[in-house]
């Protein structure tokens, strides 16, 4: 027990890595789902006293209505399918599943953070755990990636599906490796996240050293990003551009210049090391493929056809009626209705954009709820909730991700005022 109350706070940021990042090894695979699910169930169980004071503070934040709208939106996912005859409960068996589960490990992770730390409970330091968390992860794939032969051992002890394995034999796809085995858009949603994360510490800061850390964190986060997916990479280069224009505007040119510096030396350097590495060379054209084709040839496609895949299939106009109150289904055969992937193309084809501007409105009340606590930088912080949040419901359902994560933070803004 000593050596538990001497070392909690690592012994938390262990325990926050593998919930956001799950450990997932082959033949004891259920194990994860009973770490990451079954033991958070049962301790917020046993605590339910302090659970149901989230809830009250929860409601408190955002309001009453959001309540109702939420438990409105759940009840018509699930009379839907019944009232249109599909009886296509995916939705709620894959989606509101989905949902409540990250909730649930969200939620849990608060709980022990506010036990350990008692009074001292700081959205900070909830959001440094967050970070660090992605930091290590991203750490794990990078010293996977230098030392070929650490990588070979764990491709043969994580657990990988057949798919996996085929992908991860693709040279721009062999960077997209972390102990929960397959690492793609869920990871690249976390990164870009904690790159946001560490604006947001990095603008609320008045020292320049530690200004520079959060910094320094927020590029690592960006090379998450290129391992990871490509999405969170435009995600956090809009935000990036965002950010350089407000410092501009507030007169913060120490950090402009360290940018610059740091972005142009990160240039250069994968220029040159892309030469001499044919890995490097294929992840390369991999990230920056669209770059390259737009500057050369004016397009924005990519060499692997996902963007050409999404614009020219995933885009498209429903008939009026689907548009308006949707056609009551979310998966056919194992795959999203009407074949897209468009995150707000799916809960729009089941039950219509009306229903998905309640859910919208439901995020965007607890988003500004979050960016008015940060007084000076408030404009700025909601501006990168909204760009990260449009750029990546352009290519996946993110909404359904990103605000389990950000409960805590309106639960930690209530603590506050109270403290």
């Amino acid at each position: 027990m000593d050596f538990i109350k001497k070392n909690s706070k690592w012994l938390y940021l262990i325990l926050f890595a593998l919930i956001q990042y799950p450990l997932k090894i082959q033949g004891i695979k259920w194990l994860t789902y009973v770490f990451i699910y079954a033991i958070p169930f049962l301790y917020l169980i046993i605590n339910y006293k302090w659970l149901i004071s989230f809830f009250f503070s929860i409601r408190d934040k955002i309001g009453k209505k959001m309540i109702y709208i939420s438990v409105y939106l759940l009840i018509v996912s699930l009379v839907w399918p019944i009232l249109f005859q599909t009886f296509d409960f995916t939705y709620i068996t894959y989606y509101w599943r989905s949902v409540f589960l990250l909730i649930l490990k969200n939620i849990f992770l608060l709980a022990i953070f506010e036990r350990i730390f008692k009074k001292e409970v700081d959205i900070k330091t909830y959001l440094n755990y967050f970070i660090y968390s992605t930091i290590i992860y991203v750490v794990f794939t990078l010293l996977t990636i230098i030392i070929p032969q650490l990588r070979a051992i764990l491709m043969n002890i994580i657990y990988l599906d057949k798919n996996d394995l085929i992908n991860l034999s693709i040279p721009s796809y062999k960077t997209r490796f972390g102990w929960s085995g397959w690492s793609g858009y869920g990871e690249t949603v976390h990164c870009t996240l904690s790159f946001v994360f560490s604006w947001i510490i990095l603008l609320e800061e008045k020292e320049f050293n530690v200004q520079i850390k959060y910094l320094f964190f927020s590029f690592v986060c960006v090379i998450g990003n290129m391992l990871y997916g490509r999405t969170g990479l435009v995600a956090s280069f809009v935000c990036m551009i965002a950010l350089m224009i407000y410092l501009f505007i507030i007169h913060n040119y120490k950090i402009i210049k360290l940018i610059s510096f740091i972005f142009g030396f990160f240039i250069v350097a994968l220029l040159l090391l892309k030469n001499f590495n044919s890995s490097i060379d294929y992840w390369y054209n991999w990230v920056f493929s669209i770059v390259e084709n737009f500057i050369t040839q004016g397009s924005l496609y990519d060499n692997t056809g996902s963007v050409e895949t999404l614009v020219n299939r995933m885009y498209f106009i429903p008939n009026l009626k689907t548009l308006l109150i949707g056609d009551a289904r979310y998966m056919v055969d194992g795959q999203y209705y009407m074949l897209t992937d468009v995150g707000f193309m799916r809960p729009i084809l089941y039950f219509g954009v009306f229903n998905y501007i309640m859910m919208l409105i439901i995020y965007l009340k607890s988003v500004i709820k979050i960016s008015v606590k940060y007084l000076d930088n408030k404009y700025i912080v909601c501006l990168l909730f909204v760009i990260i949040t449009v750029l990546f419901e352009m290519k996946g359902e993110t909404i359904s991700m990103i605000f389990p994560v950000i409960l805590p933070m309106l639960y930690l803004i209530e603590e506050k005022q109270k403290n």
